[in-house]
């Protein structure tokens, strides 16, 4: 097991369970046969499958499903797929998979304790929120297994997951069915990054997703080989010097966000007996926000010179989002406790995991763990109610220039090796103590996930969104997923159901800053159009 994976499972609590939540929504039906990446489509024993490989006028089924994970050998590429935790040393995984490679009739049984049907959801967007709060709230026994789908076939955009913009086109090209493939996993399994890279060997596309990854991997040495040696030496000495002053300078200001921030907002404003009447809960929502091409101008026309990313506006406008929802809580239990609502807080601590690889797995390697982070300081409540507030404009650039000091720093890294020095030598009842207390009392906690530039397909249906879900560190009340796929964005919200009792409303409030975003964006290329004029 990697030293981040050990340390996601000595670190979980009951109320915080390490279990990543993601969803694959699929329209239409199966039109093209199963497309194996070996030369040889082996048939499951008792799954009743069709030589057209499952083709039909139907939604993705169980068999259909674990055909084309076999066919596709996902389960030879990633190994750990089909293993467990050792139940001797939790350092260790081991094979549930007690056959030869030639005898693949107990595989079928393995993959039927690990994919399920339920039935379809019910209620839109309701159904489908409350099976990913029960998820996201359920431990893993993961000495059974590390992860598990659950499949479930109806009307198109009855779940929720398939935006309703996009409806209208899908029924006019005749697809009327979805399929939602609700996939949780553990994260000594992997982080999402990986395990959301690795799903792409169950797409139809996986042999050309794999040749650009090597393409573009291999340009990338070639450049790097055209350089001389005494610009590599320079290079090197370069990145030295960027090591030793650059982890000083992270690990100080690390120390300082430590002793500067004492406690969490929102367990400092909320009362405990409010806390006990929500109970231990999740609270999520999520949604297309806007189109890739429409963030990135909004971005660069705020910025000027400044390379703002479109991590930085998602983490500004959840910065927002927080603040409003700080002052609902002020108002709501002010006369509970109104000592403690005096001072407004000035900035907000996050945290933003960094996959150290760009979110993809290298050739040669399999799903695993290759995460580190960063804690930095963003603008908080007052931005909103001072009397010169600050603009959304103002506040990106300030999370910008946050932001910015801390990715480009050695923290990353550094993190990664501390945690796996933390769940190799340390006892386990101080992980989760640590985790809690390295997050420096962070409001929140945002990833970014970059996805396909265009829409892939399982079995000839298309993939019409995905959505991730982060799991709650212990300490951090909220998790924010800003993920694009195709031409959109898509933002994911989980939780503590004491802390955001209404997801979608929370989600409304980052629309909104998002918004306000776009309205100064316009606003100063009208000005620089005419100073030009």
């Amino acid at each position: 097991m990697t030293s981040i994976g050990r340390f996601a499972l000595r670190s979980e609590t009951l109320s915080n369970p390490s279990v990543p939540t993601l969803f694959i929504a699929l329209s239409g039906d199966s039109k093209n046969m199963i497309n194996s990446t070996s030369q040889e489509t082996p048939t499951l024993a008792g799954m009743n499958t069709t030589a057209n490989g499952l083709a039909g006028k139907a939604g993705m089924t169980v068999p259909e499903f674990s055909q084309t994970f076999i066919s596709r050998d996902v389960h030879r590429l990633h190994p750990r797929y089909l293993s467990r935790v050792s139940k001797s040393d939790d350092r260790y995984f081991e094979s549930i998979v007690e056959s030869s490679d030639d005898d693949i009739a107990p595989l079928s049984q393995v993959m039927k304790n690990h994919v399920y049907e339920t039935l379809h959801t019910s209620v839109y967007r309701k159904d489908l929120a409350r099976r990913i709060e029960q998820l996201l709230m359920t431990p893993m026994e993961v000495q059974k297994k590390l992860w598990e789908v659950q499949i479930s076939t109806g009307p198109l955009g009855s779940s929720g997951a398939i935006g309703q913009n996009l409806l209208p086109d899908l029924l006019s090209s005749g697809k009327d069915i979805e399929s939602i493939l609700l996939f949780r996993f553990h994260h000594a399994l992997g982080d999402a990054a990986s395990f959301a890279a690795a799903c792409s060997d169950l797409f139809d596309e996986t042999l050309q997703i794999k040749s650009m990854i090597k393409n573009e991997l291999q340009k990338r040495k070639y450049r790097k080989k055209k350089r001389g040696i005494l610009m590599r030496l320079f290079a090197f000495i370069q990145r030295l010097m960027w090591l030793l002053f650059g982890t000083m300078h992270g690990l100080a200001y690390h120390g300082y966000l430590l002793l500067t921030t004492r406690t969490n907002p929102f367990l400092q404003i909320i009362p405990q007996s409010a806390k006990k009447e929500q109970g231990i809960g999740r609270s999520v929502s999520w949604g297309n926000i806007a189109p890739i091409a429409e963030v990135k101008r909004v971005a660069r026309i705020i910025g000027g010179d400044r390379r703002v990313t479109i991590n930085d506006v998602f983490v500004s406008c959840v910065s927002a989002a927080v603040a409003r929802q700080l002052a609902e809580h002020r108002e709501r239990y002010a006369s509970d406790d109104s000592d403690k609502h005096d001072g407004l807080y000035n900035n907000f601590n996050v945290v933003i995991p960094v996959h150290l690889t760009g979110g993809i797995i290298l050739p040669g390697r399999e799903i695993g763990n290759l995460l580190g982070a960063f804690v930095a300081k963003v603008p908080g409540e007052d931005c909103q109610q001072q009397t010169f507030p600050l603009s959304a404009s103002e506040r990106l650039i300030r999370v910008h220039e946050s932001l910015d000091k801390m990715k480009r720093s050695p923290m990353p890294f550094l993190s990664h090796f501390l945690a796996g020095i933390v769940s190799r030598w340390l006892p386990k009842t101080w992980a989760s103590e640590i985790l809690q207390k390295s997050s420096a009392n962070s409001s929140f906690v945002v990833t970014n996930a970059r996805g396909f530039t265009k829409k892939v397909h399982i079995n000839g249906r298309t993939v019409e969104s995905m959505a991730g879900f982060i799991p709650l560190p212990p300490g951090i009340p909220i998790g924010v997923v800003v993920q694009s796929y195709g031409s959109d964005i898509t933002i994911s919200v989980s939780g503590e159901r004491y802390c955001i009792p209404d997801a979608d409303k929370f989600m409304q409030w980052i629309l909104d800053e998002y918004k306000l975003l776009c309205e100064e964006a316009s606003m100063k290329e009208t000005m620089l159009s005419t100073k030009s004029l």
